[in-house]
């Protein structure tokens, strides 16, 4: 075997080379015809070029007179004999300006992965900062263990900016105070930076900043954005009117950011209490002393429903799940309304967003036409 490809084998297998760290960090060999691990054997290191994370070529170099004196390459110098005997691999920290070479690269790195070493890695599109990730990837996990957001959220911010034109990582944009827009019960904390880049109120149904989208207030009209994720689930019947009222209060051009559990079957909505009117969520406790709850309800007509085996969100009596989607029903009232639907399904592990995972119903952009 030719002695640069057994270099190259063991750089590979040493879980200190990240492809797309290397690439991204040097724009000027991402259309050189060259593998990355070769250029880096050949000339990054002389250049000064790091592998990854978690190896910095020129304090290694400056660190250990002995290696640079030799004229090894210093990564392989540390996977065969430095790390063994103690010397410090110097790991680096991404900057700025990294950053805004993903922003700028983007099409280019959006289906790569991260890694520090073997571990998974993820730029958390939301703060605009690496983070190791839990695994595995799903709705309500991938959870980024330094800003907590988790993948639900990530496509949320992701569509957003999607949907305005933004760079893909949110926080790199500019403060825009011009851009207006509203989050409904938000319990994250993209929040915080939607509030520090544009007009932007997270509101409650239970609690100031308020908005019921039901019955909105003239006051909150000429939306550029609204963010609804995992909310219009919950709102009561019939749910035409949370999607006519979005329409109404955003602007031309305006979006709903949209994201419920749906499944993807050519079914009908689910509506577990289609008939809801004048109700009340009760409890009591059953013949072994253990407490349940119901919804007792009175329709318009005057007759009376009893509603058992309900199914609450964030625990008992919090959040009662109103009908299961289909992404059919959705497609249809949405469009009935007047919107132009995207569908944002792409997977993009440089963020950890994966749309193939079981539990996975991608955010749906809903434009209102200019």
């Amino acid at each position: 075997m030719d002695i640069l490809y057994y270099f190259k084998e063991i750089i590979n297998n040493s879980g200190f080379f990240d492809e797309t760290f290397y690439i991204c960090s040097n724009q000027d060999i991402k259309n050189i015809n060259i593998d990355p691990v070769i250029h880096y054997l050949i000339y990054g290191w002389k250049e000064g070029r790091n592998p990854s994370l978690k190896f910095n070529t020129k304090s290694y170099l400056d660190s250990y007179s002995d290696v640079k004196e030799s004229g090894i390459n210093p990564l392989l110098h540390y996977i065969l004999y430095g790390r063994d005997e103690g010397r410090n691999a110097f790991g680096i920290k991404i900057d700025h300006s990294f950053l805004e070479i993903i922003c700028n690269d983007f099409p280019l790195l959006k289906d790569r992965a991260l890694y520090y070493g073997k571990d998974r890695i993820i730029i958390d599109n939301v703060f605009g900062c690496v983070s190791g990730v839990s695994l595995p990837i799903i709705k309500e996990g991938g959870v980024a263990c330094a800003t907590k957001t988790w993948m639900r959220i990530r496509a949320v911010a992701y569509a957003l900016t999607k949907g305005l034109n933004l760079k893909p990582i949110l926080s790199l944009n500019k403060v825009n105070k011009t851009i207006k827009g509203v989050s409904l019960s938000d319990t994250s904390s993209c929040s915080l930076i939607l509030d520090q880049l544009f007009d932007h109120q997270n509101t409650f149904l239970d609690k100031n900043p308020f908005l019921d989208i039901m019955n909105p207030p003239a006051t909150i009209n000429n939306l550029d954005f609204i963010i609804s994720s995992d909310v219009f689930e919950h709102v009561t019947p019939p749910i035409e009117i949370a999607f006519k009222n979005s329409f109404n209060i955003l602007k031309n051009g305006g979006i709903l950011i949209l994201t419920v559990p749906y499944i993807k079957e050519d079914k009908e909505t689910i509506e577990h209490f289609p008939n809801l009117f004048n109700w009340r969520l009760n409890n009591k406790e059953d013949d072994r002393g253990q407490k349940y709850f119901y919804i007792e309800n009175i329709t318009k007509d005057g007759n009376k429903e009893i509603f058992k085996n309900i199914i609450f969100h964030e625990g008992e009596g919090q959040v009662i799940e109103m009908r299961l989607f289909t992404l059919k029903s959705i497609l249809k009232i949405a469009e009935d309304v007047g919107f132009v639907v995207r569908i944002i399904d792409e997977n993009i592990p440089l963020f950890g967003i994966d749309n193939n995972v079981v539990d996975s119903a991608p955010p749906l952009i809903l434009k209102k036409p200019e």
